[in-house]
């Protein structure tokens, strides 16, 4: 539904863009493959095998009936996200600022380029590497799916199972997963470099 695709992408970016269309023009600024990319080389297998993919996430309107729910029910949430006035500031702020990148990305030379690139890619990796302050919105983007996403688990009958979902949902998820069988436990982790300069400058 349009308008709740909307919706979303204003609550993520605090601005009435596309929320794919912005990742992905910044990832092409900053010499980065958009993280959607990926999905692509599961189109044949979900063909052939569709019984093998599950949609673990929520959806969009599930997400706004959450959202709707906590403004009525939860008074911090509903004071930190009814504080619209200092939220349109500052993601105006933002967009003007990716704004000014993306368009010195594009009209620079191949030179300026490398550099904005090299730029962009350090920035992100340092600010990622942050510990971000906790966040009344957290309890939409992470509690919410992270408690859908440990049902759908537990309830699963396969014994190997791929997920895809953001770093940050993997605390949470593994609370839950012991919230509901204290069994759960990570058993190894590994990590992969998500951002690193492209090969041609390796």
């Amino acid at each position: 539904r349009p308008e709740l695709t909307a919706w979303l992408d204003k609550l993520a970016t605090g601005v009435e863009t596309d929320l794919s269309t912005t990742y992905k023009t910044m990832g092409e600024g900053c010499g980065m493959q958009f993280q959607l990319d990926y999905f692509k080389g599961l189109t044949k297998d979900f063909t052939i095998h569709p019984d093998r993919h599950v949609q673990a996430d929520v959806s969009y309107l599930d997400l706004n009936n959450e959202y709707d729910r906590l403004m009525r029910e939860d008074a911090a949430f509903a004071n930190e996200m009814g504080n619209a006035g200092a939220q349109a500031a500052d993601a105006r702020d933002n967009a003007a600022f990716m704004k000014g990148f993306l368009d010195l990305w594009r009209t620079g030379t191949p030179a300026q380029k490398h550099l904005l690139g090299l730029a962009c890619r350090g920035f992100f990796s340092w600010s990622f590497a942050q510990k971000q302050a906790p966040s009344q919105k957290d309890k939409l983007i992470l509690v919410f799916r992270n408690a859908r996403l440990a049902s759908t688990i537990a309830e699963t009958k396969d014994d190997k199972i791929w997920i895809t979902y953001g770093a940050a949902h993997v605390p949470g998820v593994i609370e839950d997963l012991k919230k509901i069988d204290p069994k759960w436990r990570v058993v190894s982790v590994k990590w992969a470099r998500v951002i690193a300069n492209p090969e041609e400058l390796r």
